[in-house]
């Protein structure tokens, strides 16, 4: 497992189909990270699922994404609507986090109630930092898909740090 900060990853990336421009100062304070595991050539995914089975991975995933947290706050995980999918049923929602899915297509009434659903990561962005939820919220982690990954790397500004399995 490796940690980098952005600056190692935002050299000359850029995301043509990010239309956002620099998010309000309210979600500025958001800490976002990303978890990412990919391939030798990195890939991270394969037929809709991880291409691989890495139980420690998994358990490590867990202990990134759920804590610590501040007495009563929660981590977000953010994901794409792929991703969502490759999630088996009976791990949907992720626990322990406020899951939030960025998905064009979905409709609020195809989502389990607790889940948030955005159309896009400055929109993920909004409304985590918004209102109750945004007073609960202590870390925010993206986790895939590629999109997803690509949109928040184009924004180094928002992001801190990048977990890598490889």
């Amino acid at each position: 497992f490796s940690q980098f900060p952005m600056s190692a990853f935002t050299a000359g990336i850029t995301n043509p189909q990010s239309k956002s421009p620099v998010p309000p100062a309210a979600m500025a304070d958001l800490k976002v990270n990303i978890v990412v595991a990919a391939t030798e050539a990195n890939g991270i995914g394969r037929d809709g699922a991880l291409p691989w089975k890495l139980p420690g991975d998994m358990k490590y995933f867990r202990a990134v994404t759920t804590g610590p947290k501040a007495q009563k706050a929660r981590n977000a995980v953010i994901m794409g609507r792929k991703t969502w999918d490759s999630i088996p049923e009976k791990f949907r929602p992720l626990a322990d986090r406020i899951n939030v899915v960025i998905s064009r297509t979905l409709k609020k009434e195809d989502l389990p109630e607790a889940v948030v659903l955005a159309s896009s990561l400055d929109d993920a962005l909004r409304l985590l930092s918004a209102g109750t939820l945004g007073e609960s919220v202590e870390g925010v982690f993206v986790i895939g898909g590629s999109s997803v990954y690509a949109d928040a790397l184009a924004k180094p500004q928002l992001c801190d740090r990048v977990y890598m399995t490889e």
